[in-house]
This record gives structure tokens, C-alpha cells and sequence, in this order.
């Protein structure tokens, strides 16, 4: 194949495409000096893309990987957790609210001039684990009940008897040990003391309601208001019983069985 020929820019001469300098004069050829660097140029920018394209992927490396941490690190920090210092969880804040809000003698009933024995059972029975973790209700004392309920604002009186089991036995009719400790609710407030007793049976709490057992019990021909006394009658194979008899005339008693709520004695 032909090489292609031009003049020397300076001489004249003719001088092959390829050659850099003239022959002749030694004048440097422009044409083919520009033709190489060129043909270097192109030759070089592959390298130099592929460099710039490598540099790109690894910042995208490194931010999507920062990303990632990032996000973990939202995922896995605790619940209730802030950035400000020295913040708690809003449970733990009214939690803490709460406890400096009830008053120490309350057993949580909504109305003193209408109180539901079972319905301050609960808290009674929290004091009670507190002086025994195994403590269990033994017996269960309401007056004057009117409708179910004790007007405690007006002088009436609700009162619990908690004891320690043996462990003889299991559910109600269980043996107890001979302490008791007793809680009081009355106008003037809460009392709670321990008091000498002997070896009793535990009733557990009713599944008869006071309010459906007074009715029983008026049905039966008494006449309110009426006392109320709940606790085990060993001598009906150890069945828990409500023990009803009209306020200041407590000779005339009926026995409402503390399940089913069934009169027993007439």
C-alpha cells in the first residue's frame, strides 16, 4: 500500500506522510507530528474512562454502605429513645406521675358513698402480695349494703382478711396459717395491720357478685340494709359463702353460695 506524500512546508520537498522531519531541510513535518499525537490521545482515553468510571463506582460504594449503617442504626436503637440528654421513655414519666397522684390510702373506689367491695378488691390484694407473695383472701366483710353497694363516706366500712397458705389443699377451702393481715376502708380512710387468728380455709374471691347475692339474700326475706360476710363454711364441705343478715338483726342469716349464687340456708 502506498504511503501518502506531501511537501516540506520550509523546502518543498517531497516527504512520505509518516516521516516527522524533511530529508532535506531537517524542517519538522506539522501534518505528522499532529497525526501521532492525535492517534496518542485516542489511544489513552480508554485507560482514562475506565479510571474516571472506576472512581465514580466506588463513591457510590461508599455511600450507599453509609446509608445502610445509617438506617440501622434507626431500626436498633431502643424504644423510647431521644437525642436530647437525660429524657426517659413517656411510659416511665407517667408511670412516675401516676405514683405521686394516688394518694397512699386510696383503694381506688370511684365514689366513697357507693363502693363495690370487689371493685377495690384488687388494689387490696396488691397490699396483701406485698406482705406475703403466696397470700391468698380468706374473708370478706360489707355493711351496711344497700343495692349492692356501701355508702363508706356515710360511716359504712369494707374490710379484708388475708392469710398464708400451708400448702394443704389448693382453691378455695385451702388451709391458712393462723396470721392475718387485715385491711380496712373506712371514711377516715385506709388501715392496714396484722392480726393473730387461727388456722382457717381460704375463700378466694367470689364468683358471685355482692349487689346479685344482696338480692338473693332480700328475696330470701331479708330486709335492708344488710351486713355481709364472705368466707368458707366447713360445715358445707369447705364452700365459699356469702353470709347475709339484716343490719342490727343479724340472728335472721341466709347463706348465698359464693359460685352460684344459689340461696343455701333459709
Amino acid at each position: 500500500m502506498q504511503q501518502p506524500t506531501s511537501s516540506c512546508w520550509q523546502c518543498g520537498t517531497l516527504v512520505s506522510g509518516e516521516s516527522a522531519r524533511c530529508s532535506t531541510c531537517g524542517a519538522e513535518q506539522l501534518a505528522a507530528t499532529a497525526n501521532r499525537r492525535g492517534r496518542a490521545t485516542l489511544s489513552s482515553d480508554p485507560d482514562s474512562d475506565h479510571g474516571r468510571s472506576s472512581n465514580v463506582a466506588m463513591w457510590v460504594a461508599l455511600f450507599v454502605g453509609l446509608g445502610i449503617i445509617a438506617a440501622g442504626a434507626v431500626l436498633l436503637r431502643p424504644r423510647g429513645y431521644t437525642l436530647s440528654s437525660g429524657s426517659r421513655p413517656p411510659l416511665a414519666t407517667a408511670a412516675k406521675k401516676d405514683a405521686v397522684e394516688t394518694p397512699p390510702g386510696n383503694l381506688g373506689a370511684p365514689d366513697l358513698r357507693a363502693v363495690d367491695p370487689l371493685e377495690v378488691l384488687g388494689r387490696a390484694k396488691i397490699r396483701a402480695l406485698a406482705w406475703s407473695k403466696d397470700a391468698v383472701l380468706v374473708a370478706m366483710r360489707a355493711r351496711p349494703v344497700t343495692d349492692g353497694r356501701v355508702n363508706v363516706q356515710a360511716g359504712g366500712t369494707v374490710e379484708f382478711w388475708f392469710g398464708k397458705p400451708t400448702g394443704e389443699g389448693f382453691g378455695p377451702g385451702m388451709k391458712v396459717l393462723g396470721k392475718r393481715l387485715h385491711i380496712s376502708l373506712e371514711s377516715t380512710g385506709t388501715t392496714t395491720d396484722e392480726t393473730a387468728a387461727g388456722a382457717g380455709r381460704a375463700a378466694l374471691e367470689p364468683n358471685c357478685l355482692l349487689d346479685v347475692a344482696s338480692k338473693a339474700a332480700e328475696a330470701a326475706g331479708l330486709t335492708p340494709p344488710l351486713v355481709a360476710m364472705y368466707d368458707v363454711n366447713e360445715r358445707i364441705a369447705d364452700k365459699p359463702v356469702w353470709r347475709m343478715s339484716t343490719d342490727g338483726n343479724e340472728s335472721a342469716q341466709r347463706q348465698i353460695d359464693g359460685m352460684s349464687c344459689a340461696v343455701l340456708v333459709r
